[in-house]
């Protein structure tokens, strides 16, 4: 069987007993036998070990410490974290005009929301050197914006009216509370997008506006290679951005049915040395921890891609 793994912290990884090598974000292939009894065991005091036979109850039922990816002919398996390395003690405390925000670590970063009418504790698996909160309101309605700084900035909105309640959790650089709310991200693909972002409120959910994409001031296809056109093409499909430049005249007039064709991807990846080398991987969520591959092949004319085929 072939199967990859890795895992978001430093840690070893014993196959049946024995010690196999050391395991971080970068993949580390192996050929096992199903029935394995598998070891992960961290190399920081803040990660649970992770035990497990491989078997089909393991592969399509994972716990919340694995994510498990069919590829078509192998698994990748990597180990996530389960809690914050944030250390003991109070990070940090602000109040605002209408909460009281403490940022804490207690097994696990902790963060605590105290209205005077409500209270509530969430927990994070992020780790976090500071934050910042404010009051701000849309449509009406009162929210709390924190912003998580650290190994990611991550942007949290609750609403405080009634029941303190968490409406929005985002990974951004930056965000602005000026003109209502709008956020900025940094996608990291081939043409280094910024996406900018205007939302709103309604029925009590932060929702989409309006939506501003670009790119690095000097990229274009021309730039690329034939073998990277169709990765810069995925990319630009899955960000909402102007893919139809990467397209043929005679792709171009059936790119509505594109999204239907290529499904809801949340990423794209090489193929894996048991898959030909002409395939380009997609990954779907199938549910939590669990995702699945397809694959697909790309011909180009003069430097369009002229046909797309879903490969078995």
């Amino acid at each position: 069987m072939n199967i990859y793994f890795a895992s978001e912290y430093p840690s070893v990884i014993k196959l049946g007993g024995l010690y196999y090598g050391i395991l971080d974000n970068d993949i580390k292939p192996c050929k096992i036998d199903a029935g394995t009894f598998i070891e992960i065991c961290p190399t920081t005091l803040t990660q649970p070990s992770v035990n497990f036979i491989l078997d089909e109850n393991f592969l399509s039922y994972p716990p919340k410490s694995v994510s498990v990816i069919d590829l078509k002919g192998g698994y990748l398996i990597k180990a996530i974290k389960t809690k914050s390395s944030v250390p003991f003690g109070v990070i940090g405390q602000q109040k605002t005009a209408n909460a009281s925000v403490t940022l804490y670590g207690d097994n696990g970063l902790k963060i605590s929301i105290d209205t005077g009418l409500d209270f509530l504790i969430d927990e994070y698996v992020l780790d976090v050197s500071n934050f910042k909160a404010e009051n701000f309101s849309l449509s009406g309605k009162k929210l709390l914006s924190i912003m998580l700084y650290g190994e990611k900035n991550v942007l949290l909105i609750y609403k405080l009216e009634d029941n303190i309640t968490k409406i929005f959790e985002r990974e951004v650089i930056s965000y602005d509370l000026s003109l209502g709310l709008t956020t900025t991200e940094k996608i990291k693909d081939i043409a280094k997008h910024t996406l900018t972002t205007s939302w709103g409120l309604t029925d009590n959910k932060i929702v989409k506006i309006k939506q501003d994409l670009t790119t690095l001031e000097d990229f274009s296809p021309d730039i690329l290679t034939e073998k990277i056109i169709p990765y810069a093409f995925l990319e630009e499909f899955l960000v909402g951005g102007n893919f139809s430049e990467y397209l043929s005249e005679n792709v171009n007039k059936n790119a509505d049915k594109l999204t239907d064709y290529l499904g809801n991807f949340i990423g794209i990846f090489p193929p894996p040395p048991f898959r030909t080398s002409d395939e380009i991987g997609l990954i779907y969520k199938l549910k939590d921890n669990l995702f699945f591959a397809e694959y697909f092949s790309f011909t180009l004319c003069n430097r369009k891609i002229d046909n797309i085929k879903k490969c078995e």
